[in-house]
């Protein structure tokens, strides 16, 4: 059973805009982000190695970095959040999820053996 290590909210970023790249440092975890609106199909969640952790635990370019993963869905996805990541739109529209965050003990890799049993979600 999963225990009340989780929250729910909005997220988005602007029209031809970007997120930081960064590690959440909030506790959480884990996420599952469903996609509401933007143009998820064209504009990806990348993960990122190369990035120095500073003071704000957020970095705002990304030069020297190398991509280790890129995602573009529209389907609801489990987001590992304690490693790097970040997101770029260059389309004209917001792009907006509902975001359901899960901190520890409620890791990446044990929302994922949640969700592959059915046990989180029933198939």
């Amino acid at each position: 059973m999963v225990k009340a290590h989780s929250s729910a909210s909005f997220l988005a970023v602007k029209a031809k805009n970007h997120s930081r790249i960064h590690i959440d440092i909030d506790g959480r975890a884990a996420a599952i982000n469903i996609p509401l609106q933007g143009n998820f199909k064209k504009y990806p969640l990348e993960y990122v190695s190369g990035a120095i952790l500073g003071s704000s635990a957020a970095i705002e370019t990304c030069k020297d970095l190398k991509v280790l993963c890129s995602v573009n869905t529209t389907q609801p996805f489990l987001l590992r959040t304690d490693s790097y990541h970040g997101l770029w739109n260059f389309g004209d529209e917001d792009m907006i999820w509902l975001s359901f965050s899960f901190t520890h003990p409620n890791n990446f890799e044990r929302i994922k053996t949640l969700l592959k049993t059915g046990i989180l979600l029933k198939k």
